[in-house]
């Protein structure tokens, strides 16, 4: 279910413009007076709330005081958006309970990371159901994804020391043949770009397993996936997150993250030639209608075409606000009638027999979601 985010300011440019930021993801709801507020929070009951300094007839802080008297509110987190730094009032906001304090001017990226943290809690705290070394391998990856996350945001090129540890302990959980349970663990998180990059890392982790290479070179092509849509993070967010057409220049910049992505390899420095090749090739396509440099046919090795197939697979398949996934067998049939010469369909079975042998007998649809 869609989680809901009321935000309460008298300022309505301030209110449009994080409204614009988090509407892609969550369900949002904007009030400029107290007096309407009070009453529609309680009948709608919002997941998350954010508070400016004033809300019509009402200061922020008289607000927060009210909500935290509240019963039907009073568990709800509260975040506060200052007009400007002040220690003694961010100390009083966290002694009334604010779970977070954002000093405008705003940063989009540090609004929906602030978000996805309070909103995901119950998502990650399930995890504890899980075995210790199932639950180390989820903990794991998303702390190196938000690391390079913050690292992009601050701009500085990811290590890649914890992503390799991370996909160590993901390479691990598909010797056990543990994969399954993990998945299906991270489907609700509302960090898509994480699910997105883990299940691709999970998948091409399978593929390099499959035929056979290492444990060193599974290591490798799994950072890769984990990795290959960081340029997408320095897209901004109102590009990543509209729900309507792109302009031609905001989807310019949505296909510049591959070299941005090639770019911060660079910065990184002793990078796997397959790290490489997944990152840069990811949205090429056989007949040479993709992105950057329309490679085709020959010039495209099998780690590449197994990187095209696993992104359009997982585009098709994966939970996002606007757009319900597709099943796995209706993205494989989409995929072997209507892609063409685009993707290798030999190979397209073969990643298919994968899945199957990596989830439970009983439960595939733990796997394909």
């Amino acid at each position: 279910m869609r989680k809901s985010i009321a935000i309460l300011d008298s300022d309505v440019h301030q209110r449009t413009h994080v409204s614009v930021m988090l509407q892609a993801t969550y369900g949002v709801h904007g009030y400029g007076a107290w007096s309407m507020a009070l009453p529609a929070m309680k009948a709608e009951h919002p997941d998350l709330i954010l508070i400016g300094h004033q809300v019509g007839e009402c200061s922020g802080v008289s607000a927060i005081r009210d909500i935290k008297r509240d019963r039907q509110l009073n568990n709800i987190p509260v975040v506060y958006i200052a007009d400007r730094q002040d220690t003694r009032l961010r100390d009083q906001l966290l002694l009334l309970g604010v779970k977070a304090v954002l000093v405008k001017p705003l940063d989009p990226r540090a609004v929906m990371a602030v978000a996805t943290d309070l909103l995901t809690s119950d998502v990650e705290k399930s995890w504890q159901e899980l075995p210790p070394h199932q639950r180390k391998v989820l903990e794991d990856t998303l702390s190196a994804f938000n690391n390079m996350a913050r690292g992009l945001a601050n701009g500085q090129p990811p290590e890649i020391g914890p992503i390799n540890e991370a996909c160590s302990s993901l390479v691990d959980a598909m010797a056990q043949h543990e994969l399954a349970p993990l998945l299906q663990k991270i489907r609700n998180h509302d960090n898509y770009t994480f699910v997105h990059s883990m299940r691709f890392a999970a998948f091409i982790g399978l593929f390099a397993r499959a035929i056979g290479l290492p444990k060193p070179m599974q290591i490798q092509v799994a950072c890769g996936g984990l990795l290959h849509d960081m340029g997408m993070m320095i897209v901004p967010p109102y590009v990543m997150y509209k729900q309507s057409a792109l302009t031609p220049e905001e989807w310019k910049q949505v296909r510049n993250h591959v070299a941005t992505g090639h770019r911060l390899l660079q910065a990184m420095g002793q990078v796997s030639k397959g790290v490489e090749i997944i990152v840069t090739q990811h949205h090429e396509r056989l007949d040479g209608s993709g992105y950057p440099n329309g490679l085709k046919g020959d010039q495209l090795n099998e780690l590449a075409r197994m990187a095209g197939i696993i992104d359009v697979f997982c585009a098709l398949t994966d939970r996002r606000p606007h757009k319900n996934p597709m099943s796995a067998e209706s993205a494989f049939e989409t995929m072997a009638t209507t892609m063409g010469g685009q993707i290798d369909l030999a190979l397209l079975p073969r990643f298919r027999e994968i899945l199957l042998e990596s989830g439970s007998k009983d439960e595939p649809e733990v796997v394909w979601e």
